[in-house]
């Protein structure tokens, strides 16, 4: 996540001391596709996803505030082309999922016994990836992904915090590789 502009609302400057900061958090994602229908080697389907993911440093360039966080629970719509290079099956495709996305920025702080203040956006994201066969019931995937957060206006007044992050689209970038277990085996 990167172009988190964000301002020191107790700054006793004027104007208020601004920044811009990134936070680039690892984690985990799982979630399901179903391919609903054929055209030759094309595949159209859907997809669900949820993603965890967070990091120790912060947007922040003066502090380590509470690191991190970035949660996600996407849907869109997929297609892939069977393919075969040499031996090798392999599927690429491109999808697009829109959905929630929970952030602190990296900028907001913990809430005493409350864990940590995040926040809810809409988020929207396109992925490429391929899928190599390695048995007929598993892939390997590589896929990488990019989209953005869609911040509306934070209040400068959130339980004890000390920055704002300016409304607007956010980039965010995913780039994953993982095991993917197929429902039925690949006959194609």
């Amino acid at each position: 996540m990167s172009s988190i502009n964000y301002t020191d609302t107790l700054s006793t400057t004027t104007p208020q001391a601004t920044g811009s900061g990134h936070i680039s958090p690892l984690g985990f994602t799982g979630g399901v596709y179903y391919d609903f229908h054929t055209f030759g080697p094309i595949r159209v389907g859907a997809d669900l996803r949820g993603g965890i993911t967070s990091s120790q440093k912060s947007a922040l360039g003066v502090e380590n505030a509470a690191g991190g966080h970035v949660g996600t629970v996407l849907g869109g719509a997929r297609g892939s082309l069977a393919t075969h290079i040499g031996p090798v099956k392999v599927d690429p495709y491109v999808q697009v999922s829109f959905g929630l996305v929970q952030t602190n920025y990296g900028i907001y702080t913990p809430v005493a016994n409350q864990g940590t203040n995040r926040l809810n956006n809409f988020g929207m994201t396109g992925y490429l990836g391929a899928d190599v066969h390695l048995a007929p019931i598993a892939s390997l995937r590589f896929e990488g992904g990019s989209g953005a957060v869609l911040a509306g206006s934070r209040p400068n007044s959130l339980s004890g915090q000390r920055y704002s992050v300016s409304s607007g689209a956010i980039p965010l970038q995913t780039f994953s590789i993982g095991i993917v277990f197929h429902g039925r085996p690949r006959t194609d």
